[in-house]
């Protein structure tokens, strides 16, 4: 769970240098693309069969 917690941290810092680092005003920014690979990546995480889950 710790590691997944992890993945969507380090999926998070992404997307907010991505935002940082684009200037929307010249730049074609899509956010429903950048959202929609971040969601997929998620999915993939979410999916994989490998996941210990534990309680704490």
């Amino acid at each position: 769970m710790e590691n997944n917690n992890n993945d969507l941290n380090d999926k998070i810092c992404v997307f907010r240098k991505t935002i940082k680092s684009t200037n929307v005003e010249l730049a074609k920014f899509s956010l429903r693309k950048m959202l929609n690979g971040t969601i997929a990546a998620i999915r993939l995480i979410a999916e994989d069969e490998n996941i210990e889950l534990r309680e704490k």
